[in-house]
């Protein structure tokens, strides 16, 4: 039988401090890009509750009465969904379009 060579425990491992600094800013524009879309959102939220509120005069709306936010919040849900998924579908592309120029 033969016997593993023992590994040897006293290699230093280097370590680039740019490395981690590197990836504290990609984490902290991560974290301001995400504050942002939130302020944006909310405005948005804002502006779309105004919409509402001036639409309340109409026929429709007023016979609906308390369904109306749950239309606000149903119509602000597809989209969103059809936002988030054309997002994808772009990031997804964007990946693909890499993968091929990595490879040439």
């Amino acid at each position: 039988m033969k016997k593993n060579k023992p590994v040897s425990k006293t290699t230093l491992q280097i370590l680039n401090p740019l490395d981690d600094a590197k990836e504290s800013v990609s984490t902290s524009v991560k974290l301001i890009i995400s504050a942002l879309t939130l302020v944006s959102a909310l405005a948005w939220n804002e502006a779309i509750k105004g919409i509402f509120e001036l639409l309340k005069e109409n026929a429709l709306l007023k016979s609906t009465g308390f369904l109306a936010p749950f239309l606000y919040a149903l119509v602000v849900t597809i989209l969103t969904i059809l936002v988030i998924n054309n997002i994808q579908k772009i990031e997804k592309k964007l990946v693909m379009k890499k993968k091929v120029k990595i490879k040439d």
